[in-house]
C-alpha cells in the first residue's frame, strides 16, 4: 500500500519559490484566453517571491494544500475590503492546480478559511471572480454562495465582468 502523504497548513517563508511557480501555472490554466496575453503575463511576472515574502511578513492570512511535499494550491484571505457589513471576511484567491481541481481540494481549502475567519469574529463572508470564469462561479454556487455585486475590470482591449460572491452571517458546512 501506497501512503500518500497531503495536508493543508499555514504558508511559511520556505513556501515562496513554490507559491511563485504555483500562481504562475494557475493563473494560465484559469484565465488563458479571458484576460489578454499581456495583462496576464504582467500580471504574473509581478507576482515573484518578493512578492509572496512581503504578504507573509505583513501578516497576510494563506494556507496552502501539499500533497506528496509539494504545493498544489492556495488560498488567502482576511478581513473584508468591500463596504457591506454582511461581509466582515473575504477570500481574495483561491486556486488550486488544474490535475488536483474537482478531488475536493478547493473545498478544504475555503472551508478552513473560512472557519478561520469565524473565529476572528469576521462573519459574513464574500468573494471576487471573473464572470468569465465558469468553474468558479460553479464552485461558489455548489458552496450556496449568492451574487450580490458586480463590477469591471478594464483592459486595453477587453472590458471584464467582475462578480462578487457572498455568504452573509451563514455557518460553514
Amino acid at each position: 500500500m501506497v501512503k500518500v502523504n497531503a495536508g493543508i497548513r499555514k504558508v511559511r517563508l520556505d513556501d515562496i519559490f513554490a507559491l511563485t511557480d504555483l500562481y504562475g501555472e494557475t493563473q494560465r490554466a484559469t484565465y488563458r484566453g479571458i484576460i489578454p496575453h499581456d495583462a496576464l503575463e504582467l500580471a504574473i511576472a509581478r507576482r515573484k517571491p518578493d512578492w509572496w515574502r512581503r504578504n507573509i511578513d505583513k501578516g497576510s492570512k494563506s494556507l496552502i494544500l501539499e500533497y506528496d511535499g509539494r504545493a498544489q494550491g492556495y488560498v488567502t484571505y482576511g478581513p473584508s475590503r468591500y463596504g457591506d457589513i454582511s461581509y466582515k471576511g473575504e477570500i481574495y484567491e483561491i486556486y488550486i492546480r488544474p490535475d488536483f481541481q474537482g478531488c475536493g481540494f478547493g473545498g478544504e481549502l475555503f472551508d478552513r478559511a473560512r472557519s478561520d475567519l469565524k473565529a476572528e469574529g469576521r462573519e459574513g463572508l464574500m468573494a471576487w471572480t471573473i464572470a468569465a470564469n465558469e468553474r468558479a462561479v460553479g464552485f461558489f454556487r455548489h458552496r450556496n454562495g449568492i451574487e450580490f455585486a458586480k463590477s469591471q475590470i478594464n483592459y486595453r482591449t477587453r472590458t471584464l465582468l467582475r462578480i462578487a460572491m457572498g455568504w452573509p452571517d451563514q455557518p460553514a458546512h
